[in-house]
């Protein structure tokens, strides 16, 4: 697991946050599991965001407090270019099973908490 630091682009949006949005390349049932540890956490999917570019899940999830969890790499670009709202999960973890992504982002709770409470930080990368 690493960090890495960017600063805030807006005061008036949120930047705190503790509900996650699951992008389109990770499994809707993982929103159920996260639910007891990131309340109000969805699915692009389940917002009619499958098909949206990068850039609109991006501003959908500044604009409505979310923070992205995602093993797009676009995600990464974004945030180091734009700073936070909203902050990204990044997965490295290749092709591996929604179990697995799972027991990673379950095992990870402290540390993604940590993250999602601090004002400095912009992304965060998880790594099995």
């Amino acid at each position: 697991m690493f960090v890495i630091r960017g600063g805030s682009r807006e005061a008036s949006l949120p930047s705190r946050c503790m509900k996650l949005l699951i992008d389109q390349n990770l499994s809707r049932r993982l929103t159920v599991d996260l639910q007891a540890n990131f309340p109000g956490t969805s699915h692009v999917w389940r917002l009619g965001l499958a098909e949206s570019p990068d850039e609109v899940v991006w501003e959908y999830a500044a604009e409505k407090g979310y923070a992205i969890v995602s093993k797009d790499t676009d995600f990464i670009n974004l945030a180091l270019l734009n700073g936070h709202p909203p902050k990204v999960i990044h997965l490295q973890i290749g092709n591996c099973s929604t179990e697995t992504i799972r027991t990673l982002l379950l095992s990870s709770v402290s540390n993604i908490h940590d993250f999602l409470n601090d004002s400095v930080e912009s992304l965060l990368v998880l790594q099995h």
